[in-house]
């Protein structure tokens, strides 16, 4: 089949609407017809193409098939399906029944996944139903699931677009995991504190915690190729257990972990709270962190170290 890809005009704005309709998945067995009020109900709906072209980050990309326009691919940092925060395009795709199948999908969203990429974005969004098909072809474009959407009937998934990945940490990664977190530890924290601090660190991110989280699927990691680079664990709102070794700072790793927890936790929370060490406190207060109070570890005597006294700042951040 013949067709062409190329941006949409401005008199063809309100086709996003036609496409949108059109996109809505319809399970097997359902019976009747969709009333087209759906769009226009649903708020998170009408975000996807209400006021389109008004905002920076709005594109899209039309597919033509002799002169008639068949599909429709864009993106959005409205508050709509599939968002994540406001510097993430999230995606909307459509396409009429009778010109699936032909590959028109994947041209759309490859040339807008090179745009996005060529004007600095770094990664995308999009949220579809768990029974749609048109999963197979999402994981096919590099999107992976990063938690439930708007409710436990779809998935969220994102695209990394730079040279990295961040993905959940699985069990055959907790080894390179909690001997990334034990190198950083003795090459940073010793500039900071003392022997019993830094062993007392240690031992609160042993191996056995570090499996118990991931097996929670608290921990996140990122990797460039298939090297890990850095972590970060979640937990509700609570962040933690954020570790880039210093070969691998000032690549902008730290806030890349950092931007995706903090995503998670604003799908459910307000505000991001975690607990300061000293070598990453600057960082935190850069991001708008600030300081609530402080909070004491009295650390016992153990294997020849002394008993010591930490005391350590609590920050949080609105999201």
């Amino acid at each position: 089949m013949s067709y062409i890809v190329r941006p949409i005009r401005q008199d063809e704005w309100p086709l996003l609407e036609d496409f949108l309709y059109e996109a809505i998945f319809i399970p097997e067995g359902f019976e009747g017809k969709l009333p087209r009020s759906v769009i226009y109900n649903d708020p998170k709906c009408r975000a996807a193409f209400e006021g389109f072209g008004t905002l920076p980050d709005d594109r899209a990309l039309v597919a033509e098939v002799d002169g008639e326009v068949i599909g429709a691919c864009w993106v959005r940092t409205t508050d709509g399906y599939g968002h994540i925060d406001s510097a993430t395009p999230s995606f909307s795709i459509s396409i009429y029944r009778p010109y699936r199948g032909w590959g028109i999908g994947t041209a759309m969203m490859s040339r807008m996944l090179d745009e996005l990429l060529e004007a600095g974005y770094t990664r995308a969004s999009l949220s579809v139903q768990k029974e749609n098909p048109a999963l197979r072809l999402y994981k096919r474009m590099g999107f992976r699931i990063v938690g439930d959407g708007a409710d436990e009937t779809e998935w969220l998934m994102v695209r990394n677009l730079c040279g990295y990945e961040i993905s959940i940490a699985t069990p055959d990664s907790a080894d390179v995991i909690y001997h990334l977190v034990q190198a950083t530890l003795r090459a940073v924290y010793p500039d900071c504190y003392g022997p019993a601090v830094v062993a007392a660190f240690s031992r609160l991110h042993s191996l056995d915690v570090i499996e118990a989280d991931i097996a929670a699927g608290k921990i996140f990691i990122l990797k460039v190729g298939d090297r890990i680079l850095g972590t970060g664990t979640v937990e509700g709102n609570h962040i933690m257990r954020v570790f880039v070794p210093p070969e691998e700072q000032g690549k902008g790793y730290g806030t890349r972990i950092m931007d995706e927890l903090e995503a998670i936790a604003a799908r459910s929370h307000s505000a991001a709270v975690l607990e300061a060490s000293v070598p990453a406190r600057a960082f935190y207060l850069n991001r708008g962190y600030r300081v609530t109070g402080t909070q004491t570890w009295e650390i016992g005597p153990c294997d020849d170290l002394p008993a010591a006294t930490l005391v350590y700042e609590v920050m949080e951040k609105e999201l």
